[in-house]
């Protein structure tokens, strides 16, 4: 996906005006090229500007910060028609119209804009102005470095259930490290591998042509991310038998023909739990935020929450529902309710993707979230594991997640040791 400028000069004005829309590339960037996961830094940081030791009479190479990029989401209208005490698609209280959503895509690492909001309050108090004097250079919609791992971790450790096969929301891309002497100086390139999370909006025009205006200023979107699905990571994939747990052991399968496209699960409760079956693999969409809030770090385990009132397009497509927090009758300011990951296999035809991967047509994830804080996203084919399953991994022995094991001897003289303290 790139992002095509159109000028225009205002009469009043002297000053050319940029309006930027995402059209389809005919090619893949070579920054979004597959890379293997053994050669990439896990720790490793986007470079905010490069080359910022040369010499002042070299032409300037530093990277663009602000590439303002606008996306069009329709509208979140109630799923109740002319009924005041229903919800929108994303489950709040006042509908929202057709709109144009501005973000900051610039190519630049997240590291500037998290350490930032850690001086921040939890939740940040909510934008009074969309303007780039109000919204930090440093925020785009990537995640790099440490953070990306972190989040990764996070999903791990409190969603177990599901093995992540492949990642289709990350990328990979050179950077360069540069180390300045006094009679020359190196350049060294390594591979970073780049995710995506929600960032601040800009600024907002809603379509009120229809007679569907927002209701007041607190529900125009306040973040919102553009994440195209890499189909080629899955593609590169032979198989799932990297990981030792998987079930399927058949070397001749590809990954993507494991997938059962398009086919939906129903729901066998209504606490929207769906019943999986071992070593079934589906791609879900997950989020998390990046700075947790520490006011539920005792009484809340660490799992998946999607942001407020999130609002979910494929291309074109809504998606719905996406089970997440409700806005609250009593109290807009109060959302609660349980997050479930949104299971999108159901929605994507393996001939639709191969023919779009094929001729390097992009599939466009957009959302626009309510909430004033930043999420981490990911689109990953996972592989479910049952709690039977996981019993076995945790008590087997000289496998990878197993409960490391001790004697009673051990234990009691661990335990009498952590008494004393």
């Amino acid at each position: 996906v790139t992002a095509q400028a159109s000028t225009s000069t205002s009469t009043s004005d002297s000053k050319p005006t940029s309006t930027f829309h995402f059209v389809p590339s005919t090619k893949i960037p070579p920054s979004q090229a597959y890379v293997p996961n053994t050669k990439i830094k896990k720790y490793r940081f986007l470079h905010q500007h490069q080359h910022q030791n040369q010499n002042q009479n070299q032409p300037n190479t530093q990277i663009q910060t602000h590439r303002p990029a606008s996306l069009t989401f329709l509208p979140d209208q109630k799923t109740i028609p002319n009924n005041p005490n229903s919800h929108t698609t994303s489950f709040s209280l006042s509908h929202r119209s057709r709109c144009e959503v501005v973000i900051n895509t610039a190519f630049i690492s997240c590291e500037a804009a998290i350490n930032q909001l850690k001086k921040m309050t939890i939740p940040p108090p909510p934008l009074t102005q969309y303007n780039f004097q109000n919204v930090s250079s440093a925020s785009s919609v990537y995640l790099d470095g440490l953070y990306l791992t972190e989040f990764r971790s996070r999903l791990m450790k409190w969603d177990p259930y599901w093995n992540v096969i492949c990642d289709c929301s990350s990328f990979t891309t050179n950077t360069t490290d540069q180390k300045s002497s006094r009679n020359e100086s190196q350049n060294q390139n390594h591979a970073v591998e780049v995710g995506y999370k929600t960032t601040n909006v800009i600024s907002t025009k809603p379509d009120t042509s229809r007679g569907m205006g927002m209701d007041h200023t607190g529900e125009i979107p306040r973040t919102a991310c553009h994440l195209p699905i890499h189909f080629a990571n899955m593609f590169n994939m032979k198989n799932s038998n990297n990981n030792n747990n998987s079930k399927n052991k058949n070397s001749n399968t590809l990954l993507y023909e494991q997938v059962a496209w398009g086919q939906s699960r129903q729901n066998t409760s209504s606490n929207h739990n769906i019943q999986y079956t071992d070593g079934e693999k589906r791609m879900l969409i997950r989020a998390l935020p990046i700075i947790p809030n520490p006011k539920y770090k005792k009484i809340r385990s660490d799992t998946h929450q999607w942001p407020k009132g999130t609002f979910v397009q494929l291309d074109s497509q809504i998606l719905y529902p996406v089970s997440q927090r409700k806005q609250q009758q009593h109290d807009a300011k109060l959302w609660k309710g349980l997050s479930y990951a949104y299971d999108i296999t159901e929605n994507l035809n393996l001939n639709t993707i191969m023919y779009n991967h094929k001729n390097k047509v992009p599939t466009i994830l957009s959302f626009c979230c309510k909430d004033t804080e930043m999420y981490a996203l990911q689109v990953a084919i996972c592989e479910y594991i049952s709690p039977n399953s996981l019993f076995d991994i945790c008590m087997s022995s000289g496998t990878k997640g197993s409960i490391t094991k001790m004697d009673y001897k051990d234990g009691l003289s661990k335990a009498m040791k952590h008494f004393e303290k």
